[in-house]
């Protein structure tokens, strides 16, 4: 009986050990889990608070838009930020924003570009056309006579 009773007691002390380090096991990955949730809503209500700094930003500019009627465009890029701001779509559709706003970008400054340019091209036509000399004296005379 003493090899049974002392059997017993190892199983019952092995069964005991294992159960508290599963409870060890369990309690460190619950401490982890919580860590990870703090920061989840941390994070959370940062991204809230920037919603309402946006939906405040947006408002303000739809009042300011209707006055003066430059809503739309203005809607537009308050809507592309805060899409960009708040979108959980990861980093390639970041990416694929941003390029798309850099191509748009380009393309508004090669119109203005080429629109100068098209200004400088005309501006020498219109320097060399110049008034008739008024101050010699065969020129006052036929303007004062009427004849040519």
């Amino acid at each position: 009986m003493g090899f049974n009773d002392s059997m017993s007691k190892t199983t019952a002390r092995m069964s005991a050990r294992k159960s508290d380090m599963r409870a060890r096991l369990l309690d460190r990955q619950r401490r982890r889990l919580d860590r990870q949730v703090d920061g989840l809503k941390a994070e959370l209500d940062h991204e809230r608070e920037e919603r309402r700094k946006l939906a405040g930003l947006m408002e303000e500019m739809e009042d300011h838009s209707m006055r003066e009627g430059h809503g739309t465009m203005r809607l537009l890029v308050v809507g592309g930020i805060a899409y960009v701001l708040g979108a959980k779509a990861g980093r390639g559709r970041y990416d694929q924003i941003m390029t798309k706003g850099r191509e748009i970008r380009d393309r508004v400054r090669e119109t203005t570009k080429s629109a100068g340019e098209t200004d400088q091209a005309s501006a020498p036509i219109v320097d060399t056309v110049r008034p008739p000399d008024l101050s010699s004296s065969s020129t006052s005379k036929r303007l004062a006579t009427g004849t040519e």
